[in-house]
């Protein structure tokens, strides 16, 4: 292993590889908007999906930080990244079933200095694992968010429900805060 991250030039004090800014365009700066985030809706007895409360904090979040965007991959009803369509449709980018181009696009909102959240159904990140791979070999600060993990998440049926997301980011080096 020691040799093959050594071939990548990935080690513990690399930090993130240097790019090149694009020529003839300049890089897009952090706001200084920024203000704190509202606290929840719910209560903590509350009973509420992690979807719904996932929604509702991409929402605080967006009200926050005006550089937070959100990309859905055609569950916007069922992730509940609706509402920071509604509120935010200026920032809010629909990738329909094409989940590798919304990682791609993330990665790319994220260099250009936004704060990208990409969300869809779990089982549906297996199929940009290759660009969540190369993300995280480029560090790119992206968050993605995947709801209907599992073996039995009803009505949506069998196409929806998976736990190979979960071993796939287990799979990923250097992705967040999950134990190395």
């Amino acid at each position: 292993m020691e040799r093959a991250l050594a071939e990548l030039h990935l080690n513990e004090d690399s930090g993130p590889p240097v790019i090149s800014e694009p020529s003839g365009r300049a890089r897009l700066e952090g706001s200084s908007n920024r203000r704190p985030v509202a606290p929840p809706d719910f209560r903590l007895e509350d009973s509420i999906a992690t979807r719904e409360a996932y929604g509702s904090a991409l929402l605080k979040l967006g009200a926050a930080n005006p550089d937070v965007v959100a990309l859905d991959g055609d569950t916007k009803n069922s992730t509940f990244a609706e509402k920071f369509m509604k509120a935010y449709p200026d920032r809010f980018f629909e990738s329909f079933i094409a989940e590798q181009n919304m990682v791609g696009v993330a990665v790319g909102l994220a260099n250009r200095g936004k704060i990208p959240f990409a969300s869809t159904f779990g089982a549906f990140f297996s199929r940009a694992m290759d660009h969540l791979r190369m993300a995280a070999i480029s560090r790119a600060n992206i968050k993605c968010v995947g709801s209907h993990c599992g073996v039995s998440i009803g009505e949506d049926g069998p196409s929806q429900m998976a736990l190979e997301d979960l071993a796939m980011f287990r799979a990923i080096r250097g992705r967040g805060t999950l134990p190395e």
